[in-house]
């Protein structure tokens, strides 16, 4: 009976406080906003500079009647991950290392594990581990740029190629 009341009663400050931390931790992803990233995984972490998600392809993904993955988008879904480690609504991949040990094929799932290695800078680094069940299959490093306002909208002065 004491455990029903207690499920009854109001919330005081105290819990309210509570509740306010908790929305305050959430990480809502601030870039990508207007793409369709199902092909890239479904997020299982995102926090600040950390990005977890899982990868599972389709048939359409596949290059052969064996099953084999094209690795384009193994590289995407990684990608996808180090840009939500950055989250930044501005921010553009520059470069990318990406290591295969292994391959991919239809029917598996990876975890793409995606860790900020540096953020005091313009530029960040994304370190990228991906892992099928505890098998590390694939590592990368991203070079992402942040800007100021979106790339598209920068103000670049000087001559343009083709002006006479």
């Amino acid at each position: 009976m004491d455990e029903q009341q207690n499920q009854n009663q109001t919330p005081t400050e105290e819990d309210e406080d509570d509740l306010t931390l908790v929305k305050e931790e959430i990480i809502v992803p601030q870039g990508y906003l207007d793409a369709n990233t199902t092909p890239y995984g479904t997020i299982n972490a995102l926090e600040k500079g950390y990005c977890s998600l899982n990868f599972t392809p389709n048939s359409s993904m596949k290059v052969d009647n064996l099953g084999l993955i094209h690795s384009g988008y193994l590289v995407s879904s990684a990608m996808y991950a180090a840009m939500l480690a950055v989250n930044e609504p501005t921010a553009i991949p520059l470069a990318s290392h990406c290591d295969f040990f292994a391959p991919f094929e239809l029917g598996n799932t990876i975890e793409f594990r995606a860790q900020m290695l540096q953020n005091a800078t313009k530029k960040r680094e994304v370190q990228v581990d991906g892992f099928v069940l505890d098998i590390k299959v694939f590592q990368a490093l991203f070079e992402v740029a942040i800007f100021e306002h979106h790339v598209f909208k920068l103000q670049i002065t000087g001559p343009k190629k083709f002006d006479d």
